[in-house]
């Protein structure tokens, strides 16, 4: 990651360190409201608005002259195609403002999905693990090293799937921790 890109994450992480304690409905309402306000602050400062209401106008006047014209074909095809040319300059208008919004909002989001995109495994709630074995490995020997798991428990034998070189194998949480599973397969452990 380069230098600039980890100043901006880290940047945004600080910003969202008081949303943390808020319920997540309230953060993500409260971060909408302001990513919103913040938005449009940008495209306000950025675009020139004269262009884009002009463009915008446009846009409407095609929407009515198609409406109006429906009887011919030639014009509402002209109109169309003005609606086309329309629509052009107003992307060309908002363009330099999306360019500027596009990398922190991307950050944002990528800050945003560990936060409130992701849930923790539920106790109990059978889910399947998926091993990817490296080519010539054989998955019959894998099982889980019950020393290292005591978290994780393993409901059924795995399955193993030979063509894909996968291993599947049916677990459940025994209680609400952060668990690693460890796998052995022979003499190597896999966490």
């Amino acid at each position: 990651m380069s230098a600039i890109a980890h100043i901006l994450r880290r940047g945004i992480e600080l910003v969202l360190v008081p949303f943390d304690a808020l319920p997540g409905w309230l953060a993500l309402t409260l971060l909408g409201l302001l990513s919103g306000a913040g938005m449009l602050w940008v495209v306000g400062k950025v675009t020139r608005q004269n262009r884009l209401e002009r463009s915008r106008d446009r846009m409407a006047s095609t929407i009515y002259e198609v409406r109006l014209y429906l009887d011919s074909p030639k014009r509402m095809l002209l109109a169309q195609g003005r609606m086309l040319v329309a629509s052009a300059r107003y992307i060309s208008c908002i363009l330099p403002a999306f360019a500027i919004l596009a990398i922190p909002l991307g950050l944002l989001y990528l800050s945003l999905e560990p936060r409130f995109g992701l849930a923790p495994l539920a106790t109990k709630t059978p889910m399947v693990i998926q091993v990817d074995l490296a080519e010539g490995e054989n998955g019959d020997a894998l099982a889980a090293d019950p020393e290292a798991s005591e978290a994780v428990t393993i409901t059924a034998p795995p399955v193993v799937d030979a063509v894909r070189h996968r291993v599947y194998l049916r677990a459940e949480l025994t209680a609400p921790v952060t668990a690693i599973l460890a796998l052995r397969a022979g003499d190597q452990v896999i966490t």
